[in-house]
């Protein structure tokens, strides 16, 4: 699925989000900027793939200072955008 190509928009006052690729996965590390509970709304994320029967679709590494890494396997790539869109974190997600 990583064929698909898109971009996508955050807030940068509100969010540091990097992203890497990692052999076939992509990690992601999003940082929240503002005083807002960011831990809920990454455990939420992640609720969000623990629903099916993938075990390693994404994985969710907690670190100080409203800081989380996410492992996604490039085949739940366009899902976790979609699950980032869904939780307010992305402003924008636009198709190339």
């Amino acid at each position: 699925m990583r064929g698909l190509k898109l971009t996508y928009m955050f807030d940068s006052q509100r969010f540091n989000i990097q992203e890497t690729e990692d052999g076939g996965d992509v990690r992601f590390r999003i940082q929240g900027l503002e005083e807002v509970d960011l831990h809920v709304i990454m455990q939420r994320i992640q609720q969000d793939f623990e629903e099916n029967r993938v075990i390693t679709d994404v994985l969710m590494y907690v670190y100080p200072h409203q800081t989380f890494e996410f492992i996604v396997r490039q085949d739940f790539y366009v899902d976790f955008i979609l699950s980032l869109m869904k939780y307010q974190i992305l402003q924008r997600i636009t198709w190339i």
